[in-house]
């Protein structure tokens, strides 16, 4: 693991240009401050690393994800997650709920956040074969594994565009899924080019 001493100063100013195209600047301001006093510690931070008191108020729509053999899988689901997807997402691959044509993009954007180093915002929007539009917002931070230091995670948090939950009935099936704009913010060196990425959505590195 890279000493934080190693890394360069940083600041939330670094993000404001990120946080300018979120709909939720001061909730994600406070999350990033909160990942930044864990980055003092180690670069990048482990989950024993992050300040929970401070991220409680947001647990209920944060996951952790992590990459193994190639696979993207939900290791912790919050509650509001779990209650509009209804049911527990704890264990399975994340692209199963993305639709198949965004999956090499997506996938080069969470392999900049996990192998550069990268905070990422991910604006975009899923309907579903119920006719429902759903427009979200999931905010990106690589966290390392307790095993080597490495980051092999992310931590998201989720905030939607409306407010609409899924009930028992319904059937979570994609029919199509709009990547809208992507940002990137390197913690250290640089973000791959991700032209997969590029090709479905504008992305912007600040």
């Amino acid at each position: 693991m890279q000493n934080a001493a190693d890394t360069g100063s940083l600041t939330l100013e670094r993000f404001e240009p990120l946080l300018a195209h979120t709909q939720a600047p001061d909730a994600m301001r406070t999350l990033i401050a909160a990942y930044l006093d864990a980055w003092e510690k180690a670069a990048p931070p482990a989950r024993t690393d992050l300040n929970f008191r401070t991220l409680a108020p947001y647990m209920p729509n944060l996951t952790i994800m992590e990459r193994r053999d190639g696979r993207y899988l939900y290791r912790l689901v919050g509650t509001e997650v779990v209650e509009r997807m209804t049911r527990d997402l704890t264990g399975e691959n994340v692209f199963d709920y993305f639709a198949p044509g965004i999956h090499s993009g997506v996938r080069q954007g969470f392999e900049a956040v996990i192998d550069d180093c990268c905070i990422s915002l991910f604006i975009y929007e899923n309907t579903y074969s119920n006719g429902v539009m759903m427009k979200v917002e999931s905010l990106l931070l690589p966290i390392a594994s307790g095993v080597d230091g490495e980051a092999h995670h992310m931590l998201a948090w989720h905030i939607r565009h409306n407010d609409r939950s899924f009930t028992e009935q319904e059937e979570l099936v994609f029919q199509s899924s709009i990547v809208g704009q992507v940002f990137f913010v390197p913690l250290k060196g640089n973000c791959r080019p991700m032209p997969a990425l590029r090709a479905l959505a504008p992305v912007e590195i600040c």
